[in-house]
């Protein structure tokens, strides 16, 4: 019997191990895709509009964030790593949830207007902020299968909904940019975006039809899970976004342009990560510490692979976004080249702490997230206002770079009770990370004494850095089959 039930387990991680390495291909691929059609439309967009309007904007989809994160009960998380994730009357519940928390979200976007307007003496936060705010019934309207799908580890169609998203909203920003030019084309993108995506969450993924719900023990679940998911969030948005809000007050709408600008350069390999964390990484975590007999040892060789292949990515963030920035955008955004260069130290900070956040997350120990990102939020607020007053807008990207610091050692902590912290790895990845955005800066520096060409030596930089990324994927695996099969003696 023991036997048979060790074989069943074997089969069942080798089956898993399959199912994450596709996973992670599909969304390597679909972000990477993702992020060509954003950086693309960053390229044409900032040639249609000016700074100020990035700026307004900037103040805006921090507040509607805000508004989300503020409520965010952690659905879509409890639903991948509950045993009731499959069950209708659980997913029904909890799309009632999001519906009521969708219309509470625009109710209040639309009372903030005013307010929000004189705040920051900006009068088109007038009608800005609550039509924006108003996606916020649109985004709970969505579909539970969005979630289910991603629990099962189907990710073709989830990918691809993604991307036809995207296109969406990037081809009506361009096309009202061009048409008006004005900071309207970007509400337009947000609402065709929410419009389609929810369109498409219901008539594209498999799986039944949501339906108005009000189990109590389903609510109970989902309120007991998503209390700490709350707290957490708030402490996410206070973590990541409140930046935009306090430079809104410290600096000009121009310069507040450019730091969005160089903020959303920085964010794109660390959304590439993000979605394999939170697609492929949590929902695998949270399917092996279901069984009580998972082996800490294989989600600790899984992060270290992890970090393997990612780390040529950051580093070339770090080494060559000043020199795309300039020779991409013109000199009005060339500041920001050093803001997204030092943003991109707190993403590779990030991409370590964030696979400890999943592993407290398929734990059910959001108490533990809610704990770093609230020692983030101090850190970088003791010293955010003295940085962008003495330093300006490099100064305040570099407080919150070095902030992701902080919450590291937080979840590094946290994470021991669970086995799974690699600190002689997390240090030695880090070491080699440091070093290849060194060597990037010398190949580049050597490539453009030798061509005289800016796009010839960034275009090369990247494909050797891309090389490497490409050769770390093959010899690397996320989840290799022999170890999936691997138990503890």
């Amino acid at each position: 019997m023991t036997d048979a039930t060790d074989r069943t387990d074997a089969t069942s991680d080798a089956s898993l191990s399959k199912a994450a390495l596709r996973g992670s291909a599909v969304t390597v691929i679909g972000q990477g895709a993702g992020t060509v059609i954003r950086f693309g439309a960053n390229l044409v967009i900032t040639r249609l509009l000016v700074p100020e309007h990035f700026g307004v904007m900037a103040i805006v989809n921090v507040f509607v964030m805000a508004l989300y994160l503020f409520s965010d009960i952690g659905v879509g998380p409890n639903i991948i790593q509950s045993k009731r994730g499959d069950d209708p009357v659980f997913l029904n519940t909890a799309w009632t949830t999001q519906v009521v928390r969708g219309l509470t979200l625009a109710c209040i976007a639309c009372l903030c207007g005013w307010p929000m307007a004189w705040i920051y003496g900006i009068p088109e936060l007038t009608l800005l902020v609550p039509i924006t705010g108003l996606t916020a019934i649109l985004g709970g309207l969505e579909s539970t299968k969005l979630f289910t799908v991603n629990r099962s580890l189907s990710f073709v169609r989830l990918t691809a909904l993604e991307l036809v998203t995207q296109l969406a909203g990037v081809a009506t920003m361009i096309v009202v940019a061009w048409l008006y030019r004005s900071v309207w084309a970007l509400v337009a993108a947000a609402w065709v975006t929410a419009i389609t995506k929810t369109v498409l969450s219901h008539v594209l993924l498999p799986g039944q039809m949501n339906r108005l719900a009000w189990d109590p023990e389903s609510r109970r679940s989902l309120f007991e899970f998503g209390r700490w998911i709350f707290v957490s969030t708030i402490f996410t948005f206070l973590a990541g976004q409140s930046d935009r809000l306090i430079l809104g007050k410290l600096v000009a709408t121009v310069e507040l342009g450019v730091y969005s600008i160089g903020a959303n350069i920085a964010a794109l390999p660390l959304q590439v990560i993000s979605q394999v964390s939170s697609r492929v990484f949590f929902p695998v975590v949270a399917s092996a510490m279901r069984r009580a007999d998972h082996d800490p040892a294989t989600i600790r060789r899984s992060r270290v692979k992890l970090m393997l292949v990612l780390a040529p990515l950051l580093a070339l963030a770090v080494a060559m976004a000043p020199p795309a920035l300039t020779l991409l955008y013109d000199d009005r955004y060339h500041r920001g080249g050093t803001i997204a260069a030092f943003l991109a130290i707190g993403s590779w900070f990030a991409t370590i702490s964030s696979s400890y956040g999943v592993v407290l997350l398929a734990a059910g120990r959001p108490k533990a997230l809610s704990a770093a990102n609230a020692a983030k939020v101090v850190s970088f607020t003791a010293f955010l206002w003295f940085a962008a007053a003495r330093f300006g807008i490099e100064g305040a990207a570099l407080v919150m770079g070095l902030s992701e610091l902080v919450f590291l050692v937080v979840a590094q902590v946290a994470a021991r009770r669970e086995r799974v912290v690699t600190l002689g790895a997390d240090v030695g990845i880090t070491v080699g990370a440091a070093a290849l955005v060194g060597a990037y800066l010398g190949l580049h520096q050597v490539l453009l004494d030798l061509s005289g060409s800016p796009v010839l030596a960034l275009g090369a930089t990247v494909a050797a850095a891309l090389a490497l990324t490409a050769v770390l994927a093959k010899k690397v695996k996320l989840l290799s089959s022999d170890q999936a099969g691997t138990r503890p003696a």
